[in-house]
């Protein structure tokens, strides 16, 4: 049986996408004036903004209290 991830759903990815915009545009005034390599996702979820942000170029460590996500 196939179950459909809170994370998935259509709210959340809506959620996420502005998030990602965001930090996207913010982080890139920020790395013109100083070195930013890593980051820590606290609570992670499934890691789709860990994801996001080591397609920016981030060496990331993602943490998460729920067995299930971490999985």
């Amino acid at each position: 049986m196939e179950t459909t991830s809170p994370f998935d759903i259509p709210w959340a990815q809506g959620f996420n996408e502005v998030r990602q915009n965001f930090t996207k545009k913010f982080l890139q005034g920020v790395r013109r004036q100083i070195v930013l390599e890593t980051a820590v996702d606290v609570g992670c979820g499934v890691g789709y903004f860990s994801r996001f942000l080591s397609d920016l170029g981030f060496q990331v460590l993602g943490i998460d209290g729920r067995d299930q996500n971490v999985a």
